[in-house]
């Protein structure tokens, strides 16, 4: 389990138009951050299946994300909950 700051999600159709997944941009380690850094730098992203990302509704957000614990190559998302509102900045502020 970790947090990170979720930016937005785009949803990826299949060929009916179908919801199927929603690409999540975050930044992971958000809080050591300042402005600079999140106006210079791209967010990571993630595809996750529909089913978890019911929840993802508030942007930008701080989330909490649950990968599966298996050894793989990739890690597999297996829950998203929200965490509270997140404001980039204030975040960055704080720690100074």
């Amino acid at each position: 389990m970790a947090e990170y700051l979720v930016l937005k999600t785009e949803e990826l159709l299949d060929e009916n138009n179908t919801v199927m997944e929603r690409v999540i941009y975050y930044y992971e380690h958000y809080t050591i951050f300042n402005e600079m850094f999140f106006l210079e730098t791209e967010p990571r992203t993630m595809a996750a299946p529909i089913e978890i990302c019911i929840d993802l509704d508030v942007f930008p957000g701080i989330y909490e994300f649950v990968f599966s614990e298996e050894e793989e190559e990739q890690p597999c998302l297996m829950a998203i909950r929200f965490i509270k509102p997140g404001d980039m900045w204030a975040e960055a502020q704080t720690k100074d």
